[in-house]
């Protein structure tokens, strides 16, 4: 009895394990080709999904929608690993200097515990302030 059982639940989780890698395998064959890139290629203005998220800092939320229509917003991904963020961080902020608070430039990390994110943007700050820049907010 107990052996049946547990055949039963082994064939039902390679039932389940091989229905998931099918419905992947259709996914990526009948997936659409427009992603952001191409539609930019194509003349287009994609606009970034409504979302709403914490603050690193634990200051409250950034809710994308509400600074839609009131200025540009730059959205960046970024991650504490990833190195080509450290450079793009740093021309990232050269922008923001420039256009001010004409431009909303959000970070959103990605793929990082909070701790090792909160600990990368403090450092950015620390650069940025030896370079004699002002204060990014976080």
């Amino acid at each position: 009895m107990a052996r049946s059982v547990r055949l039963t639940t082994q064939a039902l989780a390679v039932g389940l394990v091989v229905a998931l890698l099918s419905l992947l395998i259709w996914r990526v064959a009948t997936g659409s080709d427009k992603g952001v890139s191409q539609e930019l290629r194509d003349g287009k203005h994609p606009t970034a999904p409504a979302f709403d998220l914490g603050r690193l800092d634990g200051r409250g939320r950034i809710d994308l929608a509400a600074l839609r229509g009131k200025k540009p917003v730059v959205l960046d991904f970024w991650a504490s690993w990833c190195i080509p963020c450290i450079h793009e961080s740093t021309r990232l902020e050269a922008a923001r200097q420039k256009y001010g608070d004409r431009v909303a430039f959000i970070g959103v990390d990605t793929k990082d515990f909070s701790g090792e994110a909160r600990a990368w943007a403090e450092d950015l700050l620390r650069r940025a302030e030896r370079q004699g820049r002002r204060r990014v907010d976080r």
